[in-house]
């Protein structure tokens, strides 16, 4: 599980002109479980596609009224990691 996250962090940090998209952060996931999203999303990539992908999400639920009534949410990351795996079509994201 943790190799393919292991070869990716070796493959960004040898070739830091090319960092990884949202395509290829959401092909890896296909074959991680949460521990692995997890460590791919705050450990391997970059800032960047951190921010795109929360990008992905609903916005932050300032109240519980917000939250309840579905159009925002209390976990961004989470809610991220779902969208994309509806998009995508990738279980171990809509999992997440």
């Amino acid at each position: 599980m943790l190799d393919a996250v292991l070869q990716l962090r070796y493959n960004t940090r040898m070739n830091t002109n090319a960092p990884l998209t949202v395509i290829e952060f959401v092909n890896a996931c296909k074959t991680l479980d949460n521990e692995g999203i997890y460590v791919l999303f705050e450990e391997v990539i970059s800032q960047e596609l951190r921010d795109e992908l929360y990008g992905f999400s609903r916005p932050y639920a300032e109240s519980d009224e917000q939250h309840l009534a579905g159009t925002h949410t209390y976990e961004p990351c989470r809610d991220a990691m779902s969208t994309l795996g509806m998009k995508y079509n990738v279980q171990s994201l809509i999992d997440y």
